[in-house]
């Protein structure tokens, strides 16, 4: 069993890990010895690269090994496993077990099928390898054969000089990377060429149409928009055609992908209707390390969010499944209320979510990131939303909480806001 673990994780955090996962053999670069050090059970071995620490040296260890390469072995279906801890959305990360000798390989085509990797490509990566879409790149482009960018941080502004110096033709970053690389300012975007970009993947966390809109007017025509999981794994990618002629949408399921939408009683909906989503596949994960599981429907597994696809088989993501909020019995979808305010001048960053309400069962809450006022907000939601998807309060924040990957805490929003204090007048009712 492998296991790469969360490089920005505490003390604590890397403790709880290694408790859960009990490994026989830990390797770790001497940049990190200050957070993983105390948190080593006395009994465990380890591989220190960078030297320093006392323990067996990275470089001894494999200059140890032989010159030549093993002799081919087999591995038996299920004999080893590997395991990517999860982003921790919705509570402390947890360890998603796969069975090393699956493949996957119709879902790899598929997937290349719609993302043109070449062997010659030069990849710049700063997308963090202890979760699936940074390994999934790291796997994508070494069975390809091509060149790798490994930053020891991201900096957006670095990220240009670094993609000019190397030639990068890919980079494979999350969203809040991107968003973070289009706001350096004009005059250090302008001492670099990056006109070698022929593909940006993006994975990780869902990114609003106003942000794959800047990336075609900076870039071109390159973002590819990969939807998946890390227990799923990768679902379908919208690509820049995809995009332009049906904004929104995350493309097609890749080949060897089957999504299903199904109501809360397991049946399946037509086109055009929302309802929880479901994916077949040959790379779905075996279950969590604790030996707990995700929800199944005759082999399919649930992925927690709900979506909807149209009568050409193009899929649509509305949010998760738990963000959704029920106002006096409506349904409403975070997503529609944040692309509204995202769209207003000012405004960086948003995250709408739901709290407890004694009248309506939940209200909506908006934390914005910018430059705007609260009753601004408030107007352009009324002008455009039905007036239950009005938020009752608009918190103006510094920024957002994260996880590595750019997805949005959420529970630790909804942990700042006390009962009362309405900004607002109370939501009008469903109609």
């Amino acid at each position: 069993m492998a296991c790469p673990l969360n490089s920005w994780a505490r003390t604590g955090g890397l403790r709880d890990a290694l408790a859960a996962l009990e490994p026989k053999l830990l390797v770790y670069d001497s940049l990190h010895a200050e957070q993983v050090e105390p948190a080593l059970p006395d009994e465990l071995s380890t591989v220190v690269a960078g030297g320093g620490s006392g323990r067996l040296d990275y470089e001894d260890w494999i200059g140890a090994a032989p010159d030549h390469p093993p002799f081919p072995f087999a591995i038996d279906r299920g004999s080893a496993r590997f395991i990517i801890h999860t982003s921790g959305t919705t509570g402390k990360p947890k360890g998603a077990a796969r069975d090393a000798s699956v493949t996957g390989l119709r879902e790899f085509l598929g997937l290349l099928e719609t993302v043109p990797l070449r062997r010659d490509d030069v990849i710049y990566c700063p997308a963090p390898l202890f979760h699936s879409f940074g390994l999934l790149t790291l796997v994508l482009g070494t069975l390809l054969g091509a060149t790798f960018v490994l930053p020891e941080r991201f900096d957006p502004a670095e990220s240009y000089a670094l993609i000019e110096e190397h030639e990068a033709t890919t980079a494979a970053m999350v969203p809040v990377m991107i968003r973070r690389m289009l706001s350096v300012p004009g005059a250090v975007k302008g001492r670099h060429d990056v006109s070698n970009l022929r593909i940006v993947l993006a994975s990780g966390s869902a990114i609003p149409q106003d942000l794959r809109d800047e990336v075609r007017r900076a870039w071109g025509p390159v973002l590819f928009d990969l939807y998946g999981s890390t227990e799923a794994g990768w679902v379908a990618v919208a690509s820049p055609e995809d995009q332009e002629q049906r904004p929104g949408t995350l493309g097609k399921p890749v080949a060897g992908v089957e999504v299903l939408v199904l109501s809360s009683e397991g049946d399946r909906l037509p086109p055009g209707e929302v309802g929880e989503l479901y994916v077949r596949s040959g790379s779905l994960f075996d279950g969590y390390a604790t030996g707990e599981d995700k929800g199944r429907r005759d082999g399919a597994l649930a992925v927690g969010d709900l979506g909807r696809l149209d009568e050409e088989g193009y899929l649509f993501v509305e949010g998760r499944s738990d963000d959704m909020v029920v106002i006096g019995g409506e349904n409403v979808y975070p997503a529609e209320v944040e692309d509204t305010i995202r769209a207003m001048d000012g405004v960086r960053d948003v995250a709408v979510t739901g709290v407890p309400d004694p009248e309506y069962g939940q209200v909506l809450v908006a934390f914005v990131v910018g430059d705007v006022d609260p009753g601004d907000v408030q107007q352009a939601c009324r002008s455009n939303l039905a007036s239950f998807k009005v938020p009752r309060r608009i918190e103006v924040v510094s920024k957002l909480p994260r996880t590595g990957t750019g997805k949005i805490l959420k529970r630790e929003l909804t942990g700042r806001v006390e009962p009362g204090g309405s900004q607002a007048k109370k939501p009008g009712r469903p109609r």
